[in-house]
């Protein structure tokens, strides 16, 4: 026959707090990995995009995921990429979701071509568990 035992303890005020906290600090965690991930992921598509010569203005590179001023190959900033950048970011319970792209008429096509969205997630995705973990730290014991 086995033994019970049983008692009954409680948290002080401020272990209390701390668990309190953590729970938003977890999804704000998660929120800011989706975010910063999204970019590294649109910065080396912007860097792909320009380095690779195939773009002639700004508008494509300055529209990936977030607005930005790369200048064009002549030297002119485009800086109204306003109405094509895809950053759309949705939480669903746990689940973050990030789209990230641009919204010029000739994106697809591009992509179709220079698989440049794709390269980039390549070249990033063994990154971003580092930048998530760094991330995560940061956030819970701030």
């Amino acid at each position: 026959m086995g033994k019970r035992f049983a008692f009954e303890f409680s948290l002080d005020e401020k272990a209390a707090l701390f668990f309190e906290k953590s729970e938003e600090r977890v999804r704000q965690a998660s929120d800011n990995v989706v975010e910063a991930t999204g970019m590294f992921w649109s910065d080396t598509a912007k860097t792909i995009a320009r380095d690779d010569g195939h773009i002639d203005t700004g508008l494509y590179v300055n529209s990936i995921g977030y607005k930005t001023e790369f200048p064009s190959k002549d030297g002119v900033s485009l800086v109204d990429a306003d109405g094509y950048v895809i950053h759309k970011k949705e939480r669903d319970g746990d689940i973050v979701e990030l789209q990230v792209g641009s919204s010029v008429e000739y994106a697809d096509d591009l992509e179709k071509k220079y698989n440049i969205m794709a390269r980039a997630l390549d070249k990033t995705k063994e990154e971003m568990p580092k930048i998530a973990k760094k991330i995560i730290a940061n956030k819970l014991f701030e």
